[in-house]
């Protein structure tokens, strides 16, 4: 019921008042959601960037090499398909990929002594890889063995299982384009002749006390044009230092560089003063090959 009086409008609640009983308590509104900030201008500085987020311009890039060769030995007995284990030395501490340097031993010899050899003189450089061939039935002991190669073309097919095997065994490390084939005596002439219808494989040589008298006009120039490049020859004898000084003319012919070295009375080795003289030159026969470059190498 709604009165009137003095300009107020009274409201009477009724029999609800008179008989003691409280209206109804109105609905609650639900509660506002919190205001909403304005933008902000900056965005919020956050702290702590773990490190592998951290992408300073100072941080420099990830070396792409991969990590150092390591061996606790620098050589070791490296399986190979059809023959027997071939002797290595390793690149140590290789980053990148490294050529090869094959060594061929000479009639009733070991791969051991020619990589020993070798490594002196190449170092860390490059793979000296030393394929054994066969045991010589007349060798001294079951505790001194010696070896030789059968024919040049066994050798090759031996040379070429090792290459494979090696580059199977460090495919980050090895480089198997252009090898340098080095022999002595008996490795040398044979590799000669795998030279002779190889040189896109084998442009550069070391032949130590072998291998001279190969060199035909039809074998240099088989060799020029296929790529070969030059052949350092190492004397410790008369004979092979004169056959070595007419295979050079032959070659130089068809542009083959060639130079040789002697020491003389050494005689028919590739030890003492012979591997000293072809210490000195190796810097020759690797020239312009710049695997070989330590330079270069970062």
């Amino acid at each position: 019921m709604v009165e009137a009086r003095g300009g107020y409008r009274w409201v009477w609640l009724g029999w609800g008042i008179w008989l003691g009983c409280s209206p109804a308590p109105a609905p609650t509104a639900p509660p506002l959601p919190p205001p909403i900030s304005p933008p902000s201008s900056s965005l919020p500085v956050v702290h702590n960037i773990p490190k592998s987020l951290d992408i300073s311009e100072d941080e420099p890039p990830p070396d792409p090499r991969p990590p150092p060769l390591e061996h606790p030995d620098p050589f070791l007995f490296l399986q190979v398909q059809g023959f027997g284990d071939a002797v290595v030395s390793l690149a140590l501490g290789a980053r990148e990929r490294r050529p090869i340097l094959v060594a061929a031993h000479g009639n009733y010899d070991t791969p051991e002594s020619q990589c020993w050899i070798w490594r002196e003189i190449v170092g860390d450089d490059g793979f000296v890889l030393c394929p054994r061939g066969v045991v010589r039935p007349d060798s001294p002991s079951r505790n001194d063995l010696r070896y030789e190669y059968v024919s040049n073309q066994q050798l090759e097919k031996e040379i070429e299982a090792g290459v494979e095997a090696l580059d199977l065994a460090y495919p980050d490390h090895v480089d198997a384009e252009a090898i340098v084939f080095t022999g002595f005596s008996q490795g040398a002439i044979m590799g000669a002749s795998i030279m002779a219808r190889r040189p896109e494989r084998y442009p550069r040589a070391v032949l130590i006390e072998g291998g001279q008298r190969v060199w035909y006009p039809a074998h240099a120039k088989a060799f020029s044009e296929g790529g070969g490049q030059r052949i350092l020859w190492a004397c410790g004898q008369w004979e092979c230092h004169r056959q070595a000084v007419e295979a050079a003319k032959v070659l130089e012919k068809f542009q083959i560089a060639s130079r040789v070295v002697f020491s003389k009375g050494e005689g028919h080795t590739y030890g003492g003063g012979v591997a000293d003289e072809i210490r000195a030159a190796f810097s020759w026969v690797v020239q312009g090959d710049e695997r070989w470059a330590r330079e270069t190498r970062h």
